[in-house]
C-alpha cells in the first residue's frame, strides 16, 4: 500500500513539473524583441510641408529594444512644436512614450500597444487628457500618424501625412 501512494505521489509531481515546463516554454520570448524588430518601417525621417510650415519625424534605432523619435513642427523659421519620443520593447510589450516640454510638466506619458499589424500600430493610455490613443500606419511611401480620444469631453482627433525624405 505504501508502495502505490508512493509511486501516486510521485506520478502526480512528474505530471506537475511537465506541466509548468510545457507552460514556461508556451511563454513569449521577451528577448527576442520581435515587436521593436517589426517597427524597424518607422526608422528614417517623414516630412510634409505644406503653406504653413514643415512637420518633421524621425526616427533612429537606439538599441536592440528601444528606437529614438523626434517630432517638429517649424513655421517661418520658428520651432511651434517639438517631442522627443522612445518606442521601447519592455515588460513583454511595445511602449510608445513622447514628452513634450511644454505639456505635462515635461514628464514622458507611457502609450501601451493594443494593436499591431505588418504596417500598423496602435497605442493606448485612457488615462491621459488627449490624445488616448496614438496610431502609426504605413502606406506606401506615406507615414500616417493619427492622435485620438477625448479632448474637453468630445471626441477629436488630428491626422498627420508624411512622406518618406530623402535626408
Amino acid at each position: 500500500m505504501k508502495i502505490i501512494s508512493f509511486l501516486s505521489a510521485l506520478l502526480v509531481t512528474s505530471s506537475l513539473l511537465f506541466s509548468c515546463n510545457s507552460q514556461n516554454d508556451k511563454a513569449p520570448k521577451t528577448d527576442s524583441h520581435e515587436l521593436i524588430q517589426s517597427a524597424e518601417w518607422l526608422i528614417g525621417r517623414w516630412e510634409n510641408t505644406d503653406d504653413q510650415g514643415t512637420l518633421s519625424e524621425t526616427w533612429k534605432k537606439d538599441s536592440d529594444s528601444s528606437f529614438a523619435g523626434a517630432s517638429y513642427y517649424v513655421s517661418g523659421g520658428d520651432t511651434i512644436f517639438s517631442e522627443s519620443i522612445r518606442l521601447v520593447e519592455m515588460d513583454g510589450g511595445l511602449h510608445y512614450i513622447p514628452s513634450v516640454s511644454d505639456q505635462n510638466e515635461g514628464k514622458p506619458v507611457d502609450f501601451t500597444l493594443i494593436h499591431t499589424t505588418t504596417n500598423e500600430f496602435i497605442f493606448e493610455n485612457r488615462k491621459h487628457d488627449f490624445p488616448q490613443n496614438i496610431r502609426y500606419t504605413l502606406t506606401n511611401d506615406s507615414l500616417i500618424a493619427v492622435i485620438s480620444g477625448k479632448q474637453k469631453g468630445k471626441p477629436h482627433q488630428e491626422v498627420f501625412a508624411m512622406k518618406r525624405s530623402a535626408n
